[in-house]
């Protein structure tokens, strides 16, 4: 697996800038949309950037073999994602739990969220508060489900990794009757 930079000649003169993706026995190329042209300065100045772009996508890559995160998507804001995963759901009623599940997420991180915030910790914080701050159970089962699908799509997205996410559990609460309660 590898991430290499590669030029190519054009016919107007200029020098192309790609990158050569190989991974899992395929091969695939991204253009970086940079040129090389005749001025030395700004060449050297324009490959320097493609190698620090290489150097990312290669980081990426190697994030993505290994089921880690790459830092940029820790920095992504979890309330703008769900609002996203939100405006693709088409019957009404799933819409409004996600608006009330969203809202109630925004109640609890007031001064924003963000995937890398996202621990076992956080997670049992915000199951607290929903246990807490709602009269029902079945509302709080309801907005920890809603939390817990938008965490498995930012999973399939490559947002947080799969080993991030089997950190905790994602066990919504599940309010049971006592013998006492029925005796009542």
């Amino acid at each position: 697996m590898s991430v290499t930079l590669r030029k190519r000649r054009l016919i107007s003169g200029k020098v192309q800038l790609y990158l050569d993706i190989y991974r899992y026995g395929q091969r695939k190329t991204e253009s970086l949309q940079m040129y090389l042209d005749a001025d030395r300065f700004h060449n050297r100045e324009t490959l320097r950037m493609a190698e620090t772009v290489r150097a990312k996508r290669e980081l990426e890559v190697q994030a993505e073999l290994h089921g880690l995160t790459a830092t940029h998507n820790r920095k992504s804001d979890v309330i703008a994602y769900m609002n996203r995963l939100m405006e693709k759901r088409v019957n009404e009623g799933t819409r409004s739990h996600w608006k009330s599940a969203i809202t109630k997420l925004s109640d609890f991180g007031s001064n924003g969220i963000v995937f890398g915030d996202i621990t076992r910790g956080f997670v049992e914080n915000y199951k607290d508060f929903l246990l807490t701050d709602l009269e029902k159970s079945s509302s709080a089962k309801v907005y920890f489900q809603v939390f817990k699908t938008a965490l498995n799509q930012a999973v399939r997205d490559g947002i947080l990794g799969q080993a991030r996410l089997q950190a905790f559990p994602l066990k919504a609460p599940i309010a049971c009757l006592c013998i006492s309660l029925l005796k009542k």
